[in-house]
């Protein structure tokens, strides 16, 4: 998975729900399974409008698909 900061990625939810999200940086290891750190686009939005570092969640790799370019 070549993902890195300010990408778009999908997010499958645990409803199965597909979602958009930015990643905060590339893969990293959790305590059990591998996790991208990920915020909304609102979030990611209002931090670079603020100037500060979106607030962020750890989101397991095997629920993330890199977003097609457009």
């Amino acid at each position: 998975m070549n993902i890195t900061r300010g990408d778009h990625v999908q997010a499958t939810t645990a409803s199965g729900e597909t979602i958009t999200m930015r990643a905060l940086g590339s893969p990293e290891p959790g305590y059990t399974f591998e996790v991208l750190w990920v915020a909304t686009e609102d979030e990611w939005d209002r931090a670079e409008a603020a100037g500060t570092e979106p607030d962020g969640l750890p989101w397991p790799t095997d629920a993330i698909r890199q977003a097609a370019s457009a």
